[in-house]
């Protein structure tokens, strides 16, 4: 697998969420999230069940399933506007 590198048109965060909210049935359950994801660094998501995990890692795949909703936020790849 090659490494990334940074290119003149690679952004310095691989990944940024802002304001991200999700809701399933109306229920919101992930509000307000923001965090960037640097080049080169490692994340790991870390919480109790249900809170919020596998809902933040399907968002960013863009893999919610039918009932689940954004309702608010960006989240950005590589400089590319995926969601928001």
């Amino acid at each position: 697998m090659m490494p990334l590198t940074r290119g003149p048109d690679m952004p310095e965060n691989l990944i940024e969420i802002r304001d991200l909210s999700v809701a399933f049935s109306g229920q919101k359950v992930v509000s307000n999230l923001s965090l960037d994801v640097r080049r080169g660094e490692c994340l790991a998501l870390v919480g109790e069940s249900g809170s919020g995990k596998s809902v933040t890692a399907h968002s960013i795949l863009q893999l919610l399933p039918h009932n689940g909703t954004l309702t608010t936020g960006s989240i950005t790849y590589r400089g590319q506007q995926l969601v928001g």
